[in-house]
């Protein structure tokens, strides 16, 4: 709960803090931290479980909350149109949104291990998740304070926007853990080794982003955007073709591919849909945009779990 505010809230404070201009840049760098945490995660949380034990994992969050939770006494305060009070929390719209996303959940990542639509429990969940979410998109629409402006949808290039993002969160997320399975259980890696490996993603992001963040305010967003996708569909088609007896120099190109196009078409791609949206809205549609990114990446572990 606390940790799926923090993702939409501090894209949508950097976007009210940048001008136009810096926004690129901000996107570019915030993009780091969303595509590079998957594969840093699992190189310090192997190393943490082999030297220290697993309850490591938990006790290294600490110290960063508490840091976070000074920062943001000190550093944040809300401009002056948030500074409203809520005149009505939008309860029915927050257990809709629950046992909606809930069933999903349960149905992707329980779907192939009950064969599908040959369980009982699997048609359950589907008939839940769908009649409650479009229960939830219909009482959102006429409710006044809604906790998911779906309002927001009727700007096109916002609606597009948040589709391109979905198939990030796809292709991110399921690819980190496809690639995950692959060097642990098939190849004989540990946790910490496979992550290790796919350091190179990690490295080239870290590179490129400044770049493309650099380039957004001199090159045309379109192009761009359609440069980062055409890059990751060449890795990810490279990727198609790994044995089990594929070695990194075999792996590099695509994962240089890869890192280098989500460093391309992350950034331009949140800073122009955002910039589309009124600045009274951009907090709505900043949680709007990283819901659909996080449904793609549930999406992607169950496609290729």
């Amino acid at each position: 709960i606390g940790g799926g505010g923090l993702i939409p809230l501090s894209q949508a404070i950097m976007l009210e803090t940048f001008p136009e201009e810096e926004r690129g840049m901000a996107m570019a760098l915030y993009t780091v931290g969303v595509a590079v945490a998957p594969a840093v995660g699992p190189v310090l949380g192997g190393w943490l479980t082999d030297e220290y034990g697993w309850p490591w994992i938990f006790y290294i969050n600490l110290p960063l909350g508490i840091i976070g939770i000074f920062m943001s006494i000190v550093v944040l305060s809300d401009p002056p149109y948030l500074q409203q009070q809520i005149k009505r929390i939008d309860v029915i719209g927050i257990i809709l949104l629950a046992v909606g996303l809930t069933a999903m959940q349960i149905f992707l990542e329980r779907g192939e291990r009950e064969h599908w639509f040959d369980s009982t429990l699997i048609i359950w969940m589907a008939c839940i998740a769908s009649t409650t979410l479009i229960t939830l998109v219909l009482w959102e629409l006429r409710a006044p304070e809604p906790v998911i402006h779906f309002r927001v949808l009727k700007n096109i290039q916002f609606a597009a926007g948040t589709c391109l993002g979905l198939i990030f969160g796809i292709t991110l997320f399921g690819s980190f853990f496809v690639l995950a399975l692959f060097l642990q259980r098939l190849q004989g890696y540990s946790v910490m080794d496979s992550g290790v490996f796919q350091s190179p993603r990690m490295l080239i992001m870290l590179i490129v982003t400044p770049i493309a963040g650099r380039l957004y305010n001199y090159v045309d967003s379109r192009l761009l955007i359609g440069c980062g996708l055409t890059l990751m569909v060449i890795g990810y088609l490279d990727m198609s073709g790994f044995t089990l007896e594929v070695g990194l120099p075999q792996m590099l190109p695509s994962f240089l591919l890869t890192g280098a196009g989500m460093s391309i078409m992350f950034g331009p791609l949140s800073a122009v849909v955002m910039r589309t949206v009124p600045l009274t809205m951009i907090t709505a549609a900043s949680s709007l945009y990283t819901l659909g990114r996080r449904i793609g990446g549930n999406m992607g572990y169950a496609f290729v779990a």
